[in-house]
C-alpha cells in the first residue's frame, strides 16, 4: 500500500486501509510529542524496512506494516472487532476468525508493554540496552538480521541507562502518559480531538 505518513508516526487505521483523517493526525501528533519528550520513537519501525520489500522469512516477507501493527498491538492489546471486520486491509495482517496477527504464525507475539511501562522505561528508572544485541526491534527478539539492529541503534534506542540525563519525575511521566493515552487508541472514533487535547491539564499547567 502507499503510505500517507511515515510508518512510525502513522495511525494504525491508515495502515489498515482506512482514509487519513483528523483522528489519524492526532495519533501522529502523539507519536511526535513522545519522541520530542523521550528522544525515542513510540513505535520504532526499523529504517531498513521502510525502503525495501521487506525481510524474507519462512512464512513470507516481513514488512514495515507488519512490525508497525505488532508494536501497536503490544501497547494497546488486540485489534477491536469493528476494525478487524471493517478495515479494508485488515485481512492482509490479521486472521479475521481469531483476531491474531498473521505474523504470529511464524513469530511469538510481543509481550504486552502499555504506554505507561514504555514511558517509565524511556524517561526514568533502569533501562536496558536494546536492539542491536538481539538484532531485533527495540529488543523484541525477532530475528530481523544485522541491519535491523543497526537501524535501531542509529535511531538512539541502544543507549545505556542514564547517559542522556533525561529522567523525568514520576509525576511528569504520569502527566505525559495521561495526555497521550486518549490520542493513541486503535479506533479513530475514540481518539480525542484537537480541541479536547488542547484542554488537557498537562498542556495547561505551564500557562
Amino acid at each position: 500500500m502507499l503510505w500517507y505518513d511515515t510508518p512510525s508516526y502513522a495511525a494504525p487505521d491508515v495502515a489498515l486501509g482506512l482514509p487519513p483523517s483528523a483522528a489519524s493526525d492526532m495519533w501522529s501528533l502523539a507519536c511526535t510529542v513522545y519522541e520530542l519528550a523521550s528522544g525515542r520513537q513510540l513505535f520504532p519501525v526499523p529504517q531498513h524496512l521502510l525502503y525495501g520489500s521487506g525481510d524474507m522469512y519462512d512464512g513470507g516477507s516481513l514488512t514495515s506494516n507488519d512490525i508497525h501493527l505488532a508494536l501497536v498491538q503490544q501497547m494497546l492489546g488486540p485489534l477491536p472487532q469493528r476494525l478487524l471486520r471493517g478495515a479494508p486491509a485488515a485481512r492482509e495482517h490479521f486472521d479475521r476468525s481469531t483476531g491474531r496477527l498473521l505474523l504470529e504464525e511464524d513469530f511469538e507475539a510481543l509481550p504486552p508493554k502499555p504506554l505507561a511501562a514504555k514511558a517509565t522505561e524511556d524517561l526514568g528508572g533502569p533501562r536496558r540496552t536494546e536492539g542491536a544485541a538481539a538484532g531485533g526491534i527495540g529488543g523484541c527478539g525477532w530475528g530481523l538480521g544485522v541491519e535491523a539492529g543497526r537501524a535501531v541503534k542509529e535511531r538512539g534506542a541502544c543507549r545505556e541507562q542514564g547517559d542522556d540525563g533525561m529522567w523525568w519525575t514520576e509525576g511528569e511521566r504520569d502527566g505525559l502518559v495521561s495526555f497521550l493515552t486518549p490520542l493513541v487508541r486503535w479506533d479513530p472514533r475514540e481518539r480525542w480531538s484537537a480541541r479536547q487535547a488542547a484542554e488537557h491539564p498537562w498542556l495547561r499547567c505551564g500557562r
